[in-house]
């Protein structure tokens, strides 16, 4: 039963005590696979005064590719949940993301984020009419 759950819901070390064998070989599966798409090639004596670092997501121009991924009900973690990550995230000019799971309200949110970028991540439920209230 375990096992079964195992191959559904793990994925990484926790794999090492439920199959090592498997878990080895689909560690070589994904190294192969990113070795293969993304490669670091290395670019000696070039000017790097003038960097950009910016990409272009959905038309809309982002100095960074870094952005603050959903992480529902933060308020688990820290007192301030999203609304304290969605500040912080203002300051540093990093887009936020809310989650459908979040613990603070998108107005709470969209006033600590300011004019800062935030995007909404919805897991759409099963209600239409719960869709639509969200």
């Amino acid at each position: 039963m375990l096992e079964e759950r195992g191959d559904s819901f793990l994925i990484g070390a926790v794999l090492f005590h439920i199959e090592p064998q498997r878990n080895r070989l689909h560690e070589n599966i994904v190294r192969s696979f990113v070795t293969n798409i993304f490669q670091i090639i290395p670019r000696m004596l070039r000017d790097t005064s003038r960097r950009d670092l910016s990409v272009k997501l959905f038309g809309e121009t982002y100095e960074t590719p870094i952005l603050v991924a959903p992480v529902g009900v933060q308020s688990i973690f820290h007192k301030d949940g999203e609304v304290g990550v969605a500040e912080a995230a203002a300051e540093l000019g990093v887009p936020f993301i809310l989650s459908t799971a979040a613990s603070s309200s998108i107005e709470e949110v969209a006033k600590a984020n300011g004019n800062g970028r935030r995007w909404y991540q919805l897991y759409w439920p099963q209600s239409d009419e719960f869709t639509i209230s969200v």
